[in-house]
């Protein structure tokens, strides 16, 4: 399943395909999101990524 997403400034809802242009046209960025089911494997590596992005930002790594 295809989702669309518009977004501008702290504004971000989802929209109809239809929509995509209008939306593009008052200036929102228009996202694709493609669903997917992970797998167990790729859920874990991206726990690990996760927690790898979070410790080199700074933040707390445990």
């Amino acid at each position: 399943m295809t989702l669309y997403k518009a977004r501008k400034d702290n504004i971000e809802f989802y929209i109809q395909p239809e929509m995509i242009e209008a939306y593009a046209a008052m200036g929102y960025v228009v996202i694709k999101l493609d669903e997917r089911i992970l797998t167990d494997e790729e859920m874990k590596s991206e726990i690990t990524l996760g927690e790898r992005n979070i410790g080199s930002a700074g933040g707390r790594n445990e």
